[in-house]
């Protein structure tokens, strides 16, 4: 990070309370999409996903914040693996309900300054899909540090899978275009 050590006065990250959406309007829970993603990843070659776009996390995870103005986002995370998924978030921000939920569908959750380290600790060799134009240098170089991780670039597959819509969405959809 090149610009903390000379950024005086940087403001905070956000750090809105956190929600899940229920799946009556999401359609499918985290568990049902982290499986469709993985079976993505194995169409690319790949076990494992660094998910670093706030419009991913949401979709994948059903979660929601006010992070970002005029958008349902929350600054978070999300490393897929074959057997395990983690997210990173501030602990603080997610009521235990939704820690419960997340944990319940598979969704290991710590914290948000967490992500370098958990990468640089993964000890089973993995091919882990990242999108180039969505991820870090930062990120990147701490996936390329660790000898386990094979990192490949490619398309994320997650802004995929949300362009197909479940009829949950669907009907959705259409009924917010009704007057």
């Amino acid at each position: 990070d090149l610009v903390t050590p000379i950024w005086e006065g940087r403001p905070a990250l956000p750090a809105t309370d956190a929600w899940i959406l229920d799946q009556k309007y999401a359609g499918k829970t985290p568990s049902e999409k982290l499986t469709l993603v993985r079976s993505a990843l194995q169409k690319e070659a790949a076990d494992a996903m660094l998910v670093s776009r706030l419009d991913d996390n949401a979709w994948l995870l059903n979660l929601r914040a006010s992070d970002i103005e005029f958008n349902p986002f929350a600054m978070s995370f999300c490393m897929i693996l074959p057997k395990d998924a983690f997210l990173f978030i501030d602990e603080n921000r997610l009521p235990e309900s939704a820690q419960s939920y997340l944990t319940g569908e598979g969704v290991t959750i710590r914290p948000y300054t967490e992500i370098i380290p958990a990468i640089q600790s993964i000890r089973e060799t993995v091919t882990m899909l990242y999108e180039a134009s969505g991820t870090s240098y930062t990120l990147c170089e701490a996936m390329k540090s660790n000898p386990k991780i094979t990192a490949k670039k490619g398309t994320d597959p997650i802004q995929l899978l949300k362009g197909v819509k479940n009829e949950t969405e669907l009907s959705s959809m259409k009924n917010a275009h009704i007057k």
